[in-house]
């Protein structure tokens, strides 16, 4: 199985490191995915108790651990399950202390061939990146880059995106994301981000609604840590 880190190689090292740099990221430039890849270098962990707000609300809490390189290689990841519209792309999680094993990456359009009624299939074609300084633990909280429609959202779930009992609801292990294609770039161009070099800030949070909200309505929260210190 291929490596995340290796399929992406040669892309992150085309990718602009500085301000007021671009490169326009689309199919010619971002590899096309097989159906599965794999990674030891990407560390998921989901809360047992999830994020509560009070009585209010309680959402499922989902913690990344990785190396800047590894963030820029998933961004691309989901810039290429955009651009070459793969129905299904699964990321196998290899760390030694994994309890998340698997991201999956779902297509949220139709296939243009078959659109649903009244439904107008947009295909992305193309995304202009230009790196962003993140200088806050929210970097998608009333951001310009992003308004409420195109926040990322995720689900903790299971293999068979369905938990009847307990023990599947506490046993989840699958992460499925992450939204519509605007959703989906939103988070892949924050990974990015977070991969430049001169990145300092080494946390990042997305919150639900009912706090500094980083995700769609309904998404698990998630923290995004640069290095693997914090999962001691």
């Amino acid at each position: 199985m291929i490596r995340l880190e290796d399929h992406f190689s040669q892309t992150a090292a085309q990718l602009p490191k500085e301000p007021e740099t671009s490169l326009t990221l689309c199919a010619a430039n971002c590899p096309a995915l097989p159906d599965e890849l794999e990674t030891d270098k990407l560390l998921v962990r989901a809360s047992p108790l999830g994020r509560n707000y009070g009585d209010s609300a309680r959402y499922d809490l989902l913690d990344f651990f990785a190396e800047k390189p590894t963030y820029r290689a998933l961004g691309l990841m989901l810039f290429s399950g955009l651009f070459h519209g793969n129905p299904l792309v699964t990321l196998h999680l290899r760390h030694a202390d994994a309890r998340v094993t698997k991201l999956v990456m779902k297509r949220s359009v139709s296939e243009a061939s078959n659109p649903g009624v009244s439904e107008l299939v947009l295909i992305p074609a193309s995304y202009g990146y230009w790196p962003e300084e993140l200088k806050s633990r929210d970097p998608l909280h009333r951001s310009q880059r992003a308004d409420h429609d195109d926040l990322p959202w995720m689900e903790l779930t299971n293999e068979h995106l369905m938990c009847v009992t307990d023990e599947e609801f506490n046993n989840r292990s699958v992460v499925h994301g992450f939204g519509n294609p605007m959703r989906t770039a939103t988070l892949a161009a924050l990974l990015l981000d977070i991969g430049l070099p001169g990145t300092t800030q080494t946390e990042f949070h997305l919150e639900g609604p009912s706090g500094n909200q980083s995700v769609a309505i309904g998404s698990a929260e998630a923290r995004l840590w640069v290095g693997y210190d914090y999962a001691l």
